[in-house]
């Protein structure tokens, strides 16, 4: 860069000269400086007219160590042109510095010399530079635009990715919320997207196979995470304090998930851990509170302390490694000790006596599969394709075909609800052809749309007579071929449309609720009007006389 241009750009000061500094604070007030952090001595620094000027005796060609380190109300600042190296921690914590021009000639930045500098909203490196310390920028989590010079020939911002590369590695080093990682980086490096709060989603290419330390650390509204099958390594706490991540699915290749890796990831539900990994660092998963379950490969020997401390949602653990994986006293600290937890089945009196495991008190047999259904509720299938759910509250609502278990929906031959369930989802159990009977816990609120339909060969529905059951959805058990007879609970107050349609085989009908349900349209469609349906003796003339009801002609008392 040209000197006339360089000083065309300047910001402040109309008369740079290399042995002065021109500032701006917020508070008006003089920043006290140390000649220690100069090459030069300090003459003079005072205030001068709306700036503040430093001036030195002589030119000024280095700013040392943390000359500006927590100069909180700097807002503004002017590098002469002669300064060829910015130190370490330079303007560590500078937190109102909203904008700095690094002058061509600067060669070096050093370590944390902008860290944390909250407000720094864009960065230009110089053609000059060729290096730039650890953690350079990081912290700075206003950043939109970051600009390296062409012709520099250590760092670039290939295709305008607001981003700087090591070009020898095509190692990312420092990000940004606007960041669009090129394909050609292979690495994404330590703290280089620290605090970076207004990064949603990321996808790191095909070619990237680590990412470092503490690499997204506090990008606290990131949601998706998407790594390739490339990556072999995560450093310690990569996404440490992503309190709005939900799930992350960690490749095959990647051998351990070190210490601290998804501390504090407080929305992480689920979590894949492919067979390559062997080792669980402390404090990995720590405080992840919505974590409901948790899948250990086989590979795992050993899990660290506190590892999962904190994730206090845990309804079910799985670890299918034969020889329990060595733990600490608090690698499972505040996680409740009677949830079922998985494990081999020749393994079960190994784990029962295993120090620490053995404060566990519910050792069961693996499942094919496991998984979540709901805020509190989790799902297994055994080898015996029984469909297990486990927990408390509301089943989550699914569309067609994406229920978890859908998969396994022509095996699945019983379905096993826990006392304390309160709903059953929509499509939870549609098309299941080999469920012959179920049972609907007392605990049960509603039965959701579509969620036995098609289940052809379901001959029998039992639910208690203290059942909480008030609403049966529509087409809840649409087209059950087989069903030969429902008992109602007296709980029930609406029967959706088409609830009962299509269950031809119905040979008796029972509802003891004392005033009709309410029944919507084609709720019992093809089903016989002259079976036997016995209600309370004392409400045989209200259902005689109550919409859709009344198309029976034999209603009898119980």
């Amino acid at each position: 860069m040209q000197r006339r241009q360089f000083l065309k750009n300047r910001k402040i000061g109309e008369d740079i000269i290399d042995n002065k500094i021109y500032y701006i604070t917020s508070d008006y007030k003089i920043i006290k400086l140390n000649n220690d952090d100069f090459n030069a001595s300090i003459t003079l620094n005072t205030r001068d007219g709306d700036k503040n000027i430093i001036v030195f005796d002589n030119s000024v060609t280095s700013i040392g160590w943390g000359a500006f380190d927590g100069c909180f109300s700097l807002t503004t600042i002017t590098i002469p042109e002669s300064v060829t190296s910015i130190g370490k921690e330079a303007f560590f914590n500078c937190k109102s510095l909203a904008s700095i021009d690094i002058p061509e000639g600067v060669t070096s930045i050093g370590s944390q010399a902008f860290y944390y500098c909250s407000s720094l909203t864009s960065i230009n490196i110089p053609e000059s530079v060729t290096s730039i310390g650890n953690y350079a920028f990081s912290g700075c989590r206003s950043l939109t635009s970051i600009v390296v010079a062409e012709g520099n020939v250590v760092y670039d911002s290939r295709n305008g990715c607001n981003a700087i590369i090591k070009i020898n590695s095509n190692a990312l080093i420092v990000g940004c919320s606007t960041t669009i990682i090129p394909d050609s980086v292979t690495s994404i490096g330590e703290y280089a997207f620290d605090s970076c709060s207004e990064l949603i989603s990321i996808i790191l290419p095909d070619r990237v196979t680590s990412i470092g330390n503490y690499a997204f650390y506090k990008c606290s509204n990131l949601i998706s995470v998407t790594l390739p099958d490339s990556m072999t390594g995560i450093g310690y706490g990569a996404f440490r304090d992503c309190s709005s991540l939900t799930s992350i699915d960690i490749p095959e290749g990647v051998t351990s998930i070190r210490n601290y890796t998804f501390d504090g990831c407080s929305s992480l539900t689920t979590v894949t851990l492919p067979e390559s990994v062997t080792s669980i660092g402390d404090y990995a998963f720590y405080g992840c509170k919505s974590l409901a379950s948790v899948n250990i490969p086989e590979s795992v020997t050993s899990i660290g302390d506190r590892a999962f401390s904190g994730c206090s949602k845990l309804t079910a653990i799985t670890c299918y490694a034969i020889t329990p994986p060595t733990i600490d006293n608090d690698t499972f600290y505040n996680v409740e000790k009677s949830i079922p937890v998985y494990v081999p089945e020749d393994s079960v009196e190994a784990y029962k006596t295993a120090e620490y495991w053995s404060e566990f008190t519910n050792f069961q047999p693996p499942s094919i599969a496991s998984g979540t259904c709901g805020d509190n509720l989790t799902w297994r299938l055994t080898e015996e394709y029984e469909l297990v759910i486990g927990g408390t509250g509301d089943m989550y609502n699914y569309r067609y075909g994406n229920a978890p278990w859908y998969e396994y929906r022509e095996m699945i031959n019983m379905v096993i609800l826990p006392d304390g369930l309160t709903s059953i989802g929509n499509q939870a159990f549609n098309d299941y052809s080999n469920l012959t009977s179920i049972n609907i816990p007392a605990s049960v609120t509603s039965i959701g749309e579509y969620a036995f339909s098609y289940c052809n060969n379901l001959t029998s529905i039992t639910i208690p007579e203290d059942s909480q059951l008030t609403s049966i959805g529509h087409e809840a058990f649409y087209n059950c071929s087989n069903l030969v007879s429902i008992t109602i609970p007296a709980s029930v107050t609406s029967i959706g449309a088409s609830t009962f349609n299509g269950c031809s085989s119905l040979a008796s009908i029972t509802s003891k609720a004392i005033t009709p349900p309410s029944v919507s349209i084609y709720a019992f469609n093809y089903v016989s009007k002259s079976i036997p349906v016995y209600v309370p003796a004392e409400s045989v003339s209200a259902y005689q006389s109550a919409n859709y009801w009344k198309e029976f002609t034999n209603i009898q008392a119980i």
